[in-house]
């Protein structure tokens, strides 16, 4: 039989919520090393109605065809295996039982095989429950199905790596030793790193296949990676981060809805859980917004049941997956991945090839948490992409780019990260430059001579924050209050001796605009999680000059802008080709 999904004990990322492979109800465990199962306790209940080990039967019903399906567990010990389903009208304690059998398991019959078949005409989720009798083992367990895999897949799964060794090289062991070894996929699934940095021995690499590549970031290293895959004739391609990590479990089942996938044009984007909150999701699928995305489902806690079904049952359209995890049938690329460097790539290419994206629970990538990296250099990158990619594909009015820019100018200075407004302005300095911009700077290398200035500042240092001893301001701000801090754009309109001198604290990672900073001199911006930061200080001379430059800026954009859009839409054709990048990297099919 195909395993379409194995039972997952938390073993191999240990960091990860057992929440998300687990509930224990009643009783207790003790987990083993290397995946190599759970022991239980007499008369403990566990749940895997969770995160990693429901099986969707919506999800293998809509994209796939299944004519059977078989659930297998291997163990030792007796206890009662129920199964439950739940459909979309779940209500505390509604799941519906729908299989229940006594298992007697030992080394002469440690296998039990139940047929579930007839579940393939239901709608909703399926999981299953356990209540032993005395203290069991289980090892392992899986559903599958003698159903003959509708595809061929030959699946490359290409990670882009510049200067992360420390996360690339645990990646390339975990997946040689849990994936290409696996006689299942031996003969199916390479991995192959597109080294940016050109740094990865071959002792390192192991059983991946190293192409040492010049640096044009993601963009470059991920078509490279691409060219590669449609030279050696593989069916379908994976992007993967080389500083996320994932349950290998997740590239597997990937390959299997590939698979078994009727769907025209099918793409699987994989899920980001923060790496220090694995339960909390940070994105699950996006849509484009002019000028800005929306994350669908960011801050659910996918360890909670009912979240489960939501993200389940509730399908959202998807209008484009991160390269984090993200597989797609090779031919049905139309275009190929704009020169951005980083930052917006994912998106366009996923607008521009119109998908049909879907996101799987189970499959995920763990991250580390996005608003710590903000910053100069984050903000250059990611502005450049926004406007270029608005400019190609969006029709928004022109006030959609004036707002969007300004409002980033001035939550930058009125915080005072004078820095980041500078590199927001050199980012729209660079779009008005043209296309032309992007295909003479494929790399990073010739222009950061001229950003290099902004990007000493606002750097995350390692904070001793019992030395520096930073206030922490509990205020309220009554809605007057908060129209003074506007009127007077944070008290930069007001004289210097409203000014304190002392150091507040405020977090990095806040999302909304920090109050308490008004009227004070210092600003620490910290990481908890992290234990880094930096300081902030007010200046009103570099606050006005960064105000004046942004909205030169604007009218030099406003006046342009109508030329530079029918210019980018031009090129795009040009560009977004396999030929552009033979060309880039001098090398024909």
């Amino acid at each position: 039989m195909y395993v379409l999904q194995n039972l997952l004990f938390n073993n191999h990322l240990s960091d990860i919520s057992e929440k998300l492979y687990f509930d224990i109800q009643k009783g207790g465990i003790q987990p083993l090393s290397e995946n190599d199962g759970i022991i239980l306790e007499k008369n403990c209940r566990i749940s895997f109605g969770t995160y990693f080990n429901y099986f969707s039967l919506n999800t293998w019903r809509k994209y796939c065809q299944l004519k059977d399906l078989h659930f297998q567990l291997q163990g030792k010990g007796e206890f009662v295996l129920r199964f439950w389903l739940t459909d979309k009208n779940y209500q505390p304690s509604s799941s519906k039982r729908v299989i229940e059998k006594q298992v007697y398991l030992n080394k002469d019959q440690n296998c039990f095989c139940i047929d579930c078949s007839f579940l393939l005409k239901k709608q909703g989720i399926l999981h299953f429950t356990i209540d032993t009798k005395g203290e069991c083992f289980i090892q392992g367990g899986s559903f599958c199905t003698k159903t003959d895999p509708v595809n061929y897949v030959k699946l490359g799964i290409v990670i882009t790596h510049y200067n992360r060794k420390k996360y690339l090289i645990p990646a390339i062991r975990r997946i040689e030793t849990q994936l290409l070894s696996n006689e299942s996929f031996k003969n199916n699934i390479d991995l192959i790193i597109v080294d940016n940095s050109r740094d990865v021995s071959s002792e390192e690499a192991g059983e991946a296949i190293v192409i040492s590549n010049l640096n044009y970031g993601g963009s470059g290293g991920f078509t490279r990676g691409l060219l590669y895959l449609k030279d050696h004739h593989y069916t379908h391609c994976l992007f993967m981060d080389d500083d996320a990590s994932c349950e290998i479990e997740s590239i597997i089942k990937t390959f299997r809805l590939l698979q078994y996938s009727v769907v025209e044009r099918l793409a699987i984007a994989g899920t980001m859980l923060y790496e220090k909150e694995s339960t909390i999701i940070h994105e699950k699928g996006a849509q484009y917004k002019p000028l800005s995305l929306i994350q669908l489902y960011c801050g659910l806690d996918i360890s909670k049941f009912e979240t489960i079904i939501a993200t389940d049952l509730d399908k959202k359209k998807i209008e484009y997956g991160a390269w984090w995890h993200f597989a797609f049938k090779i031919e049905d690329v139309n275009y190929f991945p704009f020169p951005f460097f980083v930052k917006g790539d994912d998106m366009l290419f996923g607008l521009m090839n119109h998908f049909n994206i879907i996101t799987v629970n189970g499959i995920c990538v763990f991250g580390e948490d996005f608003r710590y990296k903000d910053g100069p250099l984050p903000r250059y990158l990611s502005v450049r992409a926004n406007f270029a990619l608005a400019l190609i594909y969006s029709d928004c009015s022109l006030w959609i780019y004036v707002w969007r820019y300004i409002r980033w100018i001035f939550i930058s200075i009125l915080t005072y990260r004078y820095a980041s407004a500078r590199a927001t302005s050199i980012a729209l300095q660079h779009v008005m430059r043209g296309p032309e911009f992007w295909t003479r700077y494929l790399s990073l290398t010739d222009i950061y001579p001229v950003i290099s200035n902004v990007l000493s500042a606002e750097k995350m240092d390692d904070v001793d924050i019992d030395q520096l001893k930073p206030s922490i301001r509990q205020v309220r701000f009554p809605i007057l209050k908060k129209i003074i801090i506007i009127m007077t754009f944070n008290g930069f309109f007001l004289p210097d001796f409203f000014i304190r001198d002392r150091l507040i604290l405020s977090k990095k990672e806040i999302k909304h605009f920090p109050y308490e900073i008004f009227l004070e001199r210092n600003i620490l911006y910290y990481s908890s999680e992290y234990n880094k930061g930096y300081v902030a200080i007010y200046n009103k001379k570099k606050f006005f000059s960064e105000l004046f430059l942004g909205l030169k800026l604007m009218i030099q954009f406003a006046v342009r802008f109508k030329k530079l859009k029918r210019e980018y839409r031009q090129v795009v054709p040009k560009i977004m080709t396999e030929k552009f990048w033979r060309k880039v990297y001098q090398f024909k099919r």
